[in-house]
């Protein structure tokens, strides 16, 4: 894939802060895993990097496991830059991660949660699903749906049905 290809190994092996472009399409490594002294890390999941894609109108942010105390990291760092169409709610759909204030700054149309049906954890947490619910967030789940699959040509965003 030609845009995977153009990552650079630098990226792949360790995160840099950086901006890729790809054509039409700019990738944003907003968190590297290195922050201020004043950031706790508790596991490896503050490690995590977050990226945001953009091509044309649409936005997505794809946050790994990153904890709440790294989202409110990125949301004092970029603040209005965070807006994205796409959320890929982080660590599963714990309620570690996707607080309500980095949620509202977002201001996702689509939330993807990525978990296992029946998984031990019980993730998606229901704090996390009421979050999305009351931003009036629509949430696709893998739990519920298997993969899930948005296409964007820069200008439409279109759910594909994988099936």
């Amino acid at each position: 894939m030609k845009i995977l290809d153009s990552i650079p190994k630098s990226l792949v092996n360790f995160y840099e802060e950086k901006i890729i472009f790809d054509g039409n399409i700019k990738i944003f490594c907003l968190a590297d895993g290195h922050y201020p002294e004043n950031i706790a890390f508790d596991s490896r999941n503050e490690r995590s990097a977050v990226l945001k894609i953009v091509n044309g109108v649409n936005h997505f942010i794809f946050t790994g496991d990153a904890p709440k105390n790294i989202e409110t990291d990125l949301v004092n760092k970029y603040g209005d830059f965070l807006v994205s169409n796409v959320l890929k709610a982080g660590h599963h759909g714990s309620k570690t991660s996707s607080h309500k204030n980095f949620v509202s700054i977002v201001k996702p149309e689509y939330a993807i949660i990525s978990a296992g049906a029946g998984n031990q954890f019980g993730h998606p947490d229901s704090v996390v699903v009421n979050i999305f619910e009351s931003n009036n967030v629509e949430l696709l789940r893998t739990d519920e749906s298997g993969a899930i699959i948005l296409r964007s040509d820069g200008k439409n965003l279109e759910k594909i049905n994988w099936k």
